[in-house]
C-alpha cells in the first residue's frame, strides 16, 4: 500500500494513521504466516503419527494371528497326548485282561 499518495493529499493525521494500520496489516500478515508454518508442521507430524499407528497395528494384528496359530496348535497337541494317554490306558487294560486270563 502506498502512503505519499495521501500525504500529498495534504492529511498528517490520515497519513499516520494510514501507516499505523499498514504496520498493523504487515503484523498481521506475519502473525498469518507463521500460523499457516506451525498448521504445516502439525499436519506432517499427525501424517506420521497415522503412518506410526497404522504399522503398529499391522504388527499386532500379525502377532495376534501368530499367537493364535500357536494357541490352536498347543490345543492339538494337548488333545493328541491326552487320545495317546486313553489309548496306553485302554492297551494297558486289555493286556492285564489277556495276561489273567493267560493265567
Amino acid at each position: 500500500l502506498d502512503t505519499s499518495s495521501v500525504a500529498s493529499a495534504g492529511s498528517p493525521a490520515l497519513k499516520a494513521q494510514l501507516d499505523e494500520s499498514l504496520l498493523k496489516v504487515n503484523d498481521l500478515e506475519r502473525q498469518l504466516q507463521e500460523r499457516e508454518r506451525q498448521l504445516e508442521t502439525l499436519v506432517t507430524r499427525s501424517t506420521a503419527t497415522v503412518e506410526e499407528n497404522d504399522c503398529l497395528r499391522d504388527k499386532v494384528e500379525e502377532l495376534e494371528r501368530k499367537l493364535a496359530e500357536k494357541v490352536q496348535e498347543e490345543r492339538q497337541r494337548q488333545v493328541t497326548e491326552s487320545n495317546q494317554a486313553g489309548t496306553a490306558k485302554a492297551l494297558q487294560a486289555a493286556l492285564r485282561k489277556a495276561e489273567s486270563k493267560a493265567k
